[in-house]
C-alpha cells in the first residue's frame, strides 16, 4: 500500500532536487548531498536526528557537500538516525525530505517528502 501526500508532486521534486547521506567507514564520516538543478532554493537546513546532540546545519546555496564526523554507527542501525532537510523552494514553497544514513554498495534509500 502506497501513501502519498497529494500536495507534494515527488516525481517532480525528485527529478529536480537530489539528496544522499552516505556512510565512509574508513574515517567514520556522513558525507550529506544536496543538488538542485533548478538552482531555485533559497536555504536548507541539514538535521541528523538520533545523535547524542543533534547535528543543525543551515545553508544559502543550491549545491553543497556536508561531511560530519560521527564516533560509530548506531547501536541499533541507520533507521535511528534519520537525516532531514527542509528547504524553501522558489517554485515548491517550504518542503521537507527526509532519508537514512546507508554505506555505498547498499542501495540508496527511499526519499519521504512532506510539505511544510
Amino acid at each position: 500500500l502506497a501513501i502519498s501526500n497529494p500536495s507534494v508532486d515527488e516525481s517532480i521534486i525528485s527529478q529536480t532536487i537530489s539528496v544522499d547521506a552516505l556512510y565512509k567507514p574508513e574515517n567514520n564520516t556522513i558525507e550529506i548531498t544536496y543538488v538542485d538543478v533548478s538552482e531555485k532554493t533559497d536555504s536548507v537546513i541539514i538535521e541528523i536526528l538520533g545523535m547524542d546532540e543533534t547535528f543543525h546545519k543551515e545553508f544559502s546555496q543550491q549545491s553543497f557537500v556536508e561531511t560530519v564526523q560521527i564516533i560509530s554507527p548506531p547501536k541499533y542501525g541507520w533507521a535511528t538516525m534519520p537525516v532531514t532537510f527542509t528547504l524553501d523552494h522558489e517554485k515548491f514553497g517550504k518542503i521537507g525530505l527526509k532519508t537514512e544514513i546507508h554505506l555505498s554498495d547498499e542501495m540508496k534509500p527511499r526519499v519521504i517528502y512532506s510539505k511544510i
